[in-house]
């Protein structure tokens, strides 16, 4: 099993934690990291919300659930403390991911452009 964290610790990082959870169970979601703990929960979806100074593994993949604005400086942060096994979650992956999550519980069926 591959541990792995979240970066970010608001909505599209708790949407991003649940899909992985249920999608690929071959992931163990170890927790939800942030650069600052200020204005952020302590936990989330039952997960640690740390600073990254707290993760054990370098290593470890990371998968950044944050606006995609704001990604170059987590990236370029992430690289500056050592940390290179990281994939940002643009909109298309959010859709895919989210998609497939919500396909899976058969929930908000998708609309397909035919539909439209």
């Amino acid at each position: 099993m591959t541990h792995l964290y979240i970066f970010g610790a608001k909505s599209l990082a708790l949407g991003a934690c649940m899909a992985i959870e249920h999608l690929y169970p071959q992931y163990h979601v170890c927790g939800f990291v942030v650069s600052d703990l200020t204005g952020n929960p302590e936990v989330l979806h039952g997960l640690p919300v740390m600073e990254l100074s707290d993760i054990p593994e370098k290593a470890a993949p990371i998968f950044i659930a944050t606006p995609e604005d704001v990604q170059p400086k987590i990236v370029e942060y992430l690289q500056k403390n050592g940390f290179h096994s990281f994939q940002c979650m643009d909109s298309r992956t959010e859709a895919g991911l989210m998609g497939d999550y919500y396909a899976s519980m058969d929930l908000f069926p998708g609309l397909k452009t035919s539909d439209i």
